[in-house]
């Protein structure tokens, strides 16, 4: 398990979707209308071979006349083709890529590992529903519907029962901050994605506010604080969680001459 470019992942700051297409019915239009629909206000570009107007939005025939580096790549294209696409867009500087096709054998799964692998390149899926990340107006997926925003995340292997849990959310008012179908997990897996969720930096503010701590941002907010506690009646237990053992020992020092009961504890 590794969140080594997760953030590509689940904090892009461009898109490209690769098989886009204008024929109603299809997945290409289908993922690409979500797109358009979600509100990201990062860049979208559309891979179309046939270069059409897709929602009054033009394409381009090939990855190599895209006009920037996207971070984030869907694919919804043969899976004979997914390989090739996959080197070609690690080699440009893509670094993770949802791959929405379905069909792949194990041949051609193991080539898409190979081609990723030198590139650190990051693979969801195949054979998935997608991802839909709220915050940030993202619904790179073709569910039937975009979940409400929210502070649960969604991770599911099985599209069906993704599809179905964003309509029993929805029936109660509840909101997602990440909906995630895995599909065939060649690549990115539940711990990864586990790892990198609850790794983030709103997991720590929440988990804080429920045990009651004050979390405080620099040196220079620690010492205010120690100031605050400093002034406050005799006998006051107070606990100092560091990552390193020198702002624990100088509390501990500064807090012997104001009668606290300190226990420091370094992560």
């Amino acid at each position: 398990m590794t969140v080594r470019n997760l953030d590509a992942l689940l904090n892009p700051r461009s898109v490209v979707l690769i098989g886009a297409s204008a024929r109603p019915g299809s997945i290409g239009l289908t993922v690409a209308r979500n797109l358009f629909q979600g509100g990201f206000g990062g860049r979208i570009d559309l891979v179309d071979p046939k270069a059409g107007s897709i929602e009054g939005r033009a394409g381009v025939r090939s990855t190599r006349e895209l006009p920037t580096v996207p971070e984030l790549a869907i694919i919804a294209t043969p899976p004979a083709t997914i390989p090739a696409l996959v080197r070609e867009i690690g080699a440009g500087g893509t670094r993770a890529a949802v791959i929405i096709s379905a069909g792949l054998d194990a041949v051609q799964k193991k080539a898409v590992l190979e081609a990723a692998r030198p590139h650190c390149l990051r693979i969801l899926g195949p054979n998935c529903l997608g991802l839909q990340i709220t915050s940030l107006g993202i619904n790179a997926s073709f569910a039937h519907r975009a979940a409400a925003p929210g502070a649960l995340a969604l991770v599911s292997q099985s599209g069906a029962i993704m599809n179905g849990l964003i309509d029993w959310a929805a029936n109660r008012n509840i909101g997602f901050s990440h909906v995630i179908s895995l599909g065939d997990i060649v690549e990115v897996d539940f711990g990864d994605l586990l790892d990198h969720l609850a790794g983030s930096d709103a997991a720590y503010d929440a988990a804080f506010r429920r045990a009651g701590l004050l979390r405080v941002l620099d040196l220079d907010e620690l010492f205010d604080v120690a100031e605050i506690l400093a002034r406050a009646p005799p006998g006051l237990w107070t606990k100092w969680p560091t990552s390193s053992a020198i702002p624990g020992q100088k509390r501990r020092v500064q807090q012997r001459a104001h009668s606290f009961r300190h226990s420091a504890a370094s992560m």
